[in-house]
């Protein structure tokens, strides 16, 4: 990787950490949102114009991405054997996985101000219908005197 041309980022998300350029097509752990947009916000490091900007632990940007497809991954076989008492097991195990390609590295604001377009909606109606543990015990102390 050519670092003096090259604005990439180190970024975290499902436990692992992975370094993605604009453009670059990663794997990650299954996403549980099935949008077409995707933010990372664990973003530790970007590079950028031989500058370097390091978090402790995160920086105030993020990665906006597209994904591309929700996929498994091929069969793991794990078998367990224990001699002489006649002990076998086996199990299979395929991982899921999505398929996502980075859109742009960039604040936090740009990357939110296009996810919260299309979620403000959606987040505003069910802000209203939950309330809080604590809210809920005021409100039952107030029926009850």
């Amino acid at each position: 990787m050519n670092t003096s041309k090259h604005k990439f980022a180190v970024i975290e998300t499902g436990g692992k950490q992975y370094i993605v350029e604009e453009g670059s097509v990663i794997s990650v752990e299954k996403l549980t949102d099935s949008d077409k947009k995707v933010v990372f916000s664990n973003v530790l490091l970007v590079f950028d114009n031989n500058k370097i900007q390091l978090g402790a632990p995160y920086l105030d940007s993020s990665v906006t991405a597209e994904v591309l497809s929700e996929e498994k991954d091929k069969k793991v076989r794990v078998f367990k054997f224990k001699k002489k008492t006649g002990y076998r097991k086996k199990q299979g195990h395929r991982q899921n996985y999505t398929t996502v390609r980075v859109v742009s590295i960039g604040s936090k604001e740009k990357a939110s101000k296009a996810a919260s377009t299309s979620k403000a909606s959606d987040t505003k109606a069910t802000k209203d219908k939950t309330k809080t543990s604590a809210e809920k015990k005021v409100a039952s102390k107030k029926e009850k005197s």
